[in-house]
């Protein structure tokens, strides 16, 4: 959900004020920003519930909601993977927000190793439902906030679908948001808070199961206790306005009696697959397996019941409340389990070094800069006589309107085709990202401006980025013309990096593969 600082305008005593009335365990922050930092820090225990701070990160392929991560003092870039592998790297998860959202939908699905995507969003329901019932929500909402909401959610058959194709390479998880906006926009400025925290609160939970463990009284570290729980998908949701669903469990006793959690492996493909359904009510009931359906069960009234399970394949369910005014939509999701399954490992890194070397001696690069900020290249050589540059810099602004930015570059005419892209080796004295950036001339003599982000680690580390990942900032959205560069930079903004940051960068090795 969102705070005061972004797209909220309630505050933290509203928030856990409705939390409280619902006897909510826990409530995750998902704030805008790159992280943003205030969210992010919010962790702490207000009573019986614990707040969990993160940020919703606006990304080049759409929105992706993190939490958990170590909060860097620069900002995450925006190309997804690395992103991606920042936030997992220093410990957290991330989810793919409102992955087909008419207006923000999710682009990239060639990244890897995130967490897992929402496969319903409260506020993506409400941005999708018809005219009419956009007119006849604040009528319905004021007789019965429930049946209002109810009546926007929809089977995410799209979102169910890319799910089921992503546990194809590999493991990922599905999750229930709110995403909670409490106001309702009057033109551009005006706003009234509507619906409340307490109305969002009632109609979607996560049940995130942590076992015996007592939670710990230090706010970071029971988060971390959740948060172990949602990076193994050992949760289930639930759209709660339907029903509570205390009590449900999804489990795999292997031939051994062992038991399998949801999200997790086993090794071998025969056992028995559990369901327990403590309700007094009878549910529909979808096995799927691979993303189609495997079992069926209609009417169920059963508390328990036991499926063979003789064949490997990724399985799930979907429970549905039988014969109800909104018996199409999902009562409850659970996580998939993984049955004789394994997925390859990630590939090794492949060593690349540069076919032809770009910086042979000192006093390549010039610096640029914007006119209050600072910075200073110098040459040295290391210790196997290879050539070192190294841009020492601080960023500064003249107003909060303003841009700031500082770089290293290299002016002149290059022909790069035949070329994959550039490699170099790199480290600093802080941990930052900087942006590597090519600008191309075009036929009509102006130019296209292209950047990818880049890690710089305080140890030295390879980085290679081939040209066919560089994104256009500036001009036609077309491919570089490797034939006509007219440039390349290494920089830093104030899209990476916050006012006042300094810090040293030094490379080399820097060429063509």
């Amino acid at each position: 959900m969102h705070w005061l600082s972004s797209d909220n305008k309630g505050d933290i005593r509203g928030i856990i004020s409705a939390a409280h009335a619902l006897n909510l365990d826990f409530v995750i922050l998902s704030d805008h920003g790159n992280p943003h930092v205030a969210a992010s820090k919010a962790t702490a225990w207000y009573d019986k519930t614990l707040l969990i701070g993160g940020s919703e990160l606006s990304l080049d392929s759409g929105h992706m909601a993190s939490m958990g991560y170590e909060i860097p003092d620069y900002r995450f870039p925006p190309e997804p993977q690395e992103a991606i592998n920042e936030v997992i790297g220093s410990g957290g998860i991330c989810f793919l927000s409102h992955p087909f959202d008419t207006k923000i939908p999710w682009k990239d699905w060639d990244i890897q190793n995130f967490t897992g995507i929402e496969v319903l969003s409260l506020y993506n329901c409400a941005t999708k439902a018809s005219l009419i019932k956009m007119i006849t929500f604040p009528v319905q909402y004021l007789v019965n906030s429930d049946y209002a909401y109810l009546k926007t959610i929809y089977y995410p058959s799209d979102e169910l679908r890319k799910w089921d194709d992503l546990n194809k390479k590999g493991n990922y998880y599905a999750i229930y948001a709110l995403d909670a906006h409490e106001k309702f926009r009057l033109g551009k400025q005006g706003y009234f808070t509507f619906p409340s925290y307490n109305s969002i609160f009632r109609i979607f939970t996560v049940y995130i199961k942590v076992g015996s463990r007592e939670l710990d009284k230090d706010a970071f570290k029971a988060s971390s206790q959740y948060f172990d729980s949602l990076k193994n998908g050992n949760y289930y949701n639930v759209i709660e306005a339907l029903a509570p669903a205390n009590g449900f469990e999804n489990y795999f006793v292997q031939a051994d009696g062992s038991r399998v959690e949801m999200g997790g492996f086993s090794t071998e493909p025969h056992g028995t697959l559990i369901l327990k359904l403590p309700v007094n009510f009878s549910t529909d009931i979808i096995i799927k397996k691979d993303g189609a359906v495997f079992k069926s069960i209609p009417s169920n009234t059963k508390k328990q019941i036991e499926l063979e399970i003789q064949k490997s394949g990724v399985y799930r369910a979907e429970v549905f409340i039988s014969k109800s005014t909104f018996s199409t939509i999902p009562w409850i999701i659970a996580n998939p389990i993984f049955i004789g399954v394994s997925y390859s490992s990630a590939a090794k890194s492949v060593e690349i070094t540069p076919k032809e070397l770009l910086v042979k001696q000192s006093g390549y690069f010039a610096v640029e800069k914007n006119e209050e900020s600072e910075g200073f290249v110098e040459y040295t050589y290391a210790e196997d006589n290879i050539l070192v540059t190294r841009f020492t810099f601080k960023l500064n602004q003249k107003n909060k309107e303003n841009e700031f930015w500082t770089a290293i570059a290299k002016r002149a005419d290059f022909n790069f085709s035949g070329y994959k892209g550039i490699v170099f080796d790199v480290r600093g004295n802080r941990k930052m990202h900087m942006w590597l950036e090519l600008r191309t001339r075009n036929q009509n003599a102006s130019e296209n401006y292209y950047y990818h982000s880049f890690l710089v680690d305080k140890q030295w580390g390879s980085v290679h980025i081939p040209f066919t990942e560089f994104h256009t900032i500036c001009g036609e959205k077309i491919k570089p013309e490797l034939s006509n560069i007219t440039s390349f930079f290494f920089s830093i903004n104030n899209s990476l990096a916050p006012p006042a940051f300094s810090a040293s960068a030094e490379f080399k090795n820097i060429g063509l593969y």
